[in-house]
């Protein structure tokens, strides 16, 4: 009788999700097998494995990840852990890009949100920057190519790294990925939302859009004009004269208080851009306090900032009087919150040091600065009541099909779907590393495995809550009480010790899982049938 033992973990949960979803059938029936012994459907589901590993090894070790797990029950018989080689992965990502990994991602997501019967109404959009290790690059100068890694605005405060900007859509309430697409590293928000929407519009199939809910990047006459054809929401920037002007004039006295705490607004109607819209103005009090917290603190640094700069000013000494007015005009200018109240002096200059003897004569005339530096009330306060206040726009003229708290809600659950979406895709522990690859091409295509682990990721967890609340189970949580609202970081933690045992005697082999609690397997089976087949398989 011999035993082998494996790390079998959570590992069993992630292929559970793909298998029900179909993952690697669905890829191999687009792509083909080839002659390949692990296929491109089966590359790409270790891949998923290895990233929800979160063992924070590179690609090129994947390997290694899988040295000690049960291969072929986690992505098919006869794999073993040396088939994952980079060669093999890198020709899957290779082939991945063959086939288009914005319309193959839009297929997996839409298939799988059809196998769980999940409609989006709303989907969230929005990008983030990716950036990049490699200092070259193998097909940069591949002109077919229309994505380019190269500098640009980095939102993950690295300008002097190269970057791929990625572009996400999340249903809503969610951080399930609907869309994906890889952009050049200089992409600008105000022009991708709207390319992306009409790339989302060609390829939807369904009879009705989702409503697009964006931030205000999206708020530009070009895109309001062309693409009056489908529903928004988004913010408008207060650089807008006329939302400066509604912001500046807003009467508090005249807002409603919303059903979410802390919040209240007023709804008018804007013909901006030349199209009919519902502007929600809208005052948060947590905004409030924590922005003008922030300004207060910045408008004293400012302030001893004018102060130092005033009395260098004052101690310089001028040509003539037109150069010290010019200069404190010049200052004033600089400075939108104080100004200097100054007068100016005409001062003799002697030679030598100390007190001029009787009957000296001077040497020159300077003109000198003295005064002092005073707030600017009106800007201030100005500032002040700016402060908590941003505006939503969408032009569903419908209130009945969309009232003043669904337009609220909508909006603010945008940091709860693609923004938490993002957070986790730039988790320090998820593919460490692996954008150290010198492939456009190939990163453009490990960014969509990315995210499919997501998408993987965003099922299992939504599954789980939803079955447990249906059944009335509760796990327990991090400080054991129990939960029906789990997060699957915090289930995966809890199979760190769940392991395989094979048996074999004579010619039979039996699966054995051990370690598994009550718990386990309320998990277990909350998530389904093939979730069990990996845990119960015997």
């Amino acid at each position: 009788m011999e035993f082998k033992q494996k790390q079998l973990q959570h590992l069993g949960i992630i292929a559970g999700i793909c298998n029900e979803i179909g993952l690697i059938g669905q890829i191999d029936s687009k792509i083909g097998k080839e002659k390949r012994k692990v296929s491109v459907g089966q590359a790409v589901q270790a891949m998923i494995l290895n990233a929800l590993g979160f063992s924070g090894r590179a690609l090129y070790l994947t390997p290694d990840f899988f040295r000690n797990r049960p291969v072929d029950l986690l992505i098919g018989e006869g794999i073993e852990a040396d088939d994952l080689h980079d060669d093999c992965l890198g020709t899957a990502l290779d082939a991945l890009y063959d086939q288009g990994i914005t319309e193959l991602f839009y297929q997996l997501a839409s298939s799988a949100l059809k196998t769980y019967e999940i409609e989006h109404r709303y989907v969230h959009l929005d990008t983030s920057t990716f950036s990049l290790h490699g200092k070259s690059y193998e097909d940069a100068d591949d002109t077919s190519q229309t994505v380019s890694i190269k500098r640009g605005y980095s939102k993950d405060n690295h300008p002097e790294l190269p970057q791929a900007v990625i572009s996400l859509m999340c249903s809503h309430r969610s951080s399930l990925p609907v869309w994906l697409e890889v952009l050049s590293g200089n992409s600008s928000d105000q022009k991708s939302f709207a390319n992306s929407i009409k790339e989302y519009r060609r390829q939807f199939k369904s009879a009705q859009l989702p409503y697009f809910v964006m931030d205000g990047a999206f708020y530009t006459k070009e895109n309001i004009t062309g693409l009056n054809d489908i529903i928004w929401v988004t913010r408008v920037p207060e650089r807008i004269k006329e939302a400066k002007e509604i912001i500046e004039n807003l009467n508090h006295g005249d807002l409603l208080e919303s059903e979410k705490e802390g919040y209240s607004y007023k709804e008018i109607h804007s013909d901006w851009s030349g199209e009919d819209q519902r502007w929600l103005v809208v005052f948060s009090r947590a905004a409030y306090e924590r922005e003008i917290k922030t300004f207060e603190k910045n408008l004293e640094k400012s302030r001893e900032k004018s102060e130092k700069g005033f009395w260098h000013l004052c101690n310089s000494p001028f040509a003539c009087e037109a150069d010290a007015h010019k200069a404190a005009k010049t200052f004033n200018r600089k400075n939108k919150y104080f100004s200097a109240e100054y007068t100016v002096e005409k001062k003799m200059r002697y030679a030598g040091k100390g007190r001029p003897g009787k009957g000296s004569v001077p040497e020159k005339e300077e003109w000198r600065l003295s005064g002092q530096i005073e707030d600017d009330k009106d800007t201030i306060e100005s500032t002040r009541r700016r402060k908590g206040i941003f505006i939503i726009a969408t032009n569903n003229l419908d209130s009945t099909d969309l009232n003043s708290e669904q337009l609220l809600d909508v909006y603010k659950s945008q940091g709860t779907s693609v923004e938490r979406g993002f957070r986790f895709l730039k988790d320090p522990l998820f593919f460490a590393e692996s954008l150290y690859l010198k492939s456009t091409k190939r990163i453009m295509a490990l960014i969509m495995v990315m995210g499919l682990s997501l998408l993987i990721y965003s099922l299992a967890e939504r599954k789980l809550r939803s079955t447990m609340m249906t059944q009335d189970e509760t796990i327990p949580n991090q400080v054991k009480k129990p939960t029906q609202n789990p997060t699957i970081r915090w289930v995966f933690q809890m199979f760190e010790d769940v392991l395989l045992l094979t048996v074999k005697e004579n010619t039979s082999e039996k699966n054995i899982v051990g370690n598994l609690t009550e718990a386990h397997n309320t998990i277990i089976r909350c998530l389904g049938k093939e979730v069990e087949k990996i845990y119960f398989s015997d």
